[in-house]
């Protein structure tokens, strides 16, 4: 019954992106961040996808698409399938089919999203809102399920309609010092959650008027309990990434002139925290490096895993093991016996792509510093730079398991509003 439920609900979708495409696609927007998989009766994800690109060249001419926003991230896939022939250990059939999947699940929505914004200015209000809806449930949620410790009714019910089950064990995390386990919430994963949520905390904090915190306490309350869900959900690396992007957030915006306004925020936040029974106790876990009260992978055990990975493509520095090299190992083997899950973006890229995948990295983020400075004012150049912090940081602490796909429909939303796209400004689009 879930499943023609949600496979109703697509078709809709699907409908609404003919009729009317900013409704559709918002519609999709809220069905991706709530529900972990795509499933469109027996057709598959990738009929559903197509029918989303037709219904945009059906709505616009193919010869006003703009790509200006993700450049960065379109250089980043074609700069990998052009590595593809220099790689042995997984086929080509493999890397292809990957690397189109990814690529599919990762840009369509984005690209798709930034293109009816740039046509439709009123769409940036629709997408804000829904997205701001999914963000409510989804840290309410994670909330209500601390008095469940280790239980997901939400999860144990949709997730076996994939053909995946959902971990207790994992999600309980007994004797790992977590007061309330590891909350997925909505999400398949703990980390998924936690790199969600982080995203969104930002996203909210940017739509507060700090001159003005009388006409904002709505987005101030949504901002309090999108931390208050920061804090119980038991994925430490979430505090430590939100620490880094707030900091350069107030750094490059020069918001300590609003510093009174910023510490009775604050202040509200720990007022809250330190009412949970155990909580000073985990977070100070964070910055000490001895504490045995909350267990998580200690930095030596991260250099013994990256020495792993440079023993793993000893025989192929330059390129590596190709492309989801590590997710092909997942599957077949289960963990690395060295490297385990594959748990930073930073071992995920050498495996993957060698010392030319870091290169290639490195030149994605430099284009995408270049883009953002070249179009923004200081003010949304500060809230990019911490958008994309929060997400390197988590990543490069936690993997990369998708990420990258929640930061991109933060990301072209805040380029939106950052540009205001009415009259004129849709020059900045496509210049």
């Amino acid at each position: 019954m879930l499943t023609i439920i949600f496979s109703t609900f697509l078709l809709f979708t699907i409908v609404m992106c003919f009729v009317r495409i900013e409704i559709g696609i918002s519609m999709f927007l809220f069905y991706s961040i709530l529900v972990p998989f795509l499933k469109f009766f027996s057709l598959g994800q990738n009929i559903f996808t197509l029918l989303m690109l037709l219904a945009l060249l059906v709505n616009y001419n193919y010869k006003t698409l703009i790509f200006k926003p993700l450049k960065p991230f379109l250089f980043l896939y074609i700069a990998q399938f052009i590595i593809i022939p220099f790689h042995n250990d997984v086929t080509y059939d493999f890397q292809l089919n990957m690397i189109r999947i990814d690529f599919m699940r990762t840009i369509l929505l984005p690209f798709i999203m930034i293109n009816v914004m740039n046509r439709d200015p009123k769409a940036i209000s629709i997408f804000t809102n829904t997205i701001l809806v999914a963000i409510v449930l989804a840290s309410i949620y994670t909330i209500l399920l601390t008095k469940l410790y280790g239980i997901n009714p939400y999860l144990m019910t949709i997730l076996p309609l994939s053909g995946e089950e959902f971990n207790e064990g994992y999600a309980l995390a007994e004797n790992g010092g977590r007061m309330f386990g590891r909350i997925s919430g909505v999400f398949p994963h703990p980390m998924t959650n936690g790199l969600f949520l982080s995203l969104a905390s930002l996203f909210i904090f940017t739509l507060i008027d700090i001159d003005n915190l009388r006409k904002n306490i709505l987005n101030i309350i949504l901002f309090l309990i999108v931390v208050v869900s920061i804090m119980v959900m038991g994925v430490r690396t979430a505090i430590g990434a939100l620490v880094v992007g707030f900091s350069i957030l107030f750094y490059y915006e020069k918001r300590f002139k609003n510093v009174y306004s910023i510490l009775i925020i604050i202040a509200i936040v720990f007022v809250i925290i330190h009412q949970i029974p155990g909580m000073d106790r985990y977070l100070s876990s964070i910055v000490d490096t001895e504490s045995t009260e909350v267990k998580g992978s200690s930095i030596e055990l991260r250099f013994i895993q990256l020495q792993g990975g440079l023993d793993a493509i000893s025989q192929n520095y330059l390129f590596g093991k190709g492309f989801n090299w590590t997710g092909f190992y997942n599957t077949v083997h289960g963990e690395h016996p060295v490297m385990l899950g594959f748990e930073s973006l930073l071992l995920v890229i050498l495996c993957n792509n060698g010392f030319i995948g870091i290169i290639i990295w490195i030149v994605m983020l430099f284009q995408y510093l270049k883009l953002i400075i070249q179009n923004f004012d200081l003010k949304n150049i500060a809230i990019m730079l911490a958008l994309v912090a929060i997400y390197l940081v988590y990543s490069i602490i936690t993997g990369e398991y998708g990420y990258m796909k929640y930061f991109l429909i933060f990301y072209v939303i805040i380029w939106a509003k950052g540009k205001e796209i009415v009259g004129g400004a849709k020059a900045a689009f496509v210049n």
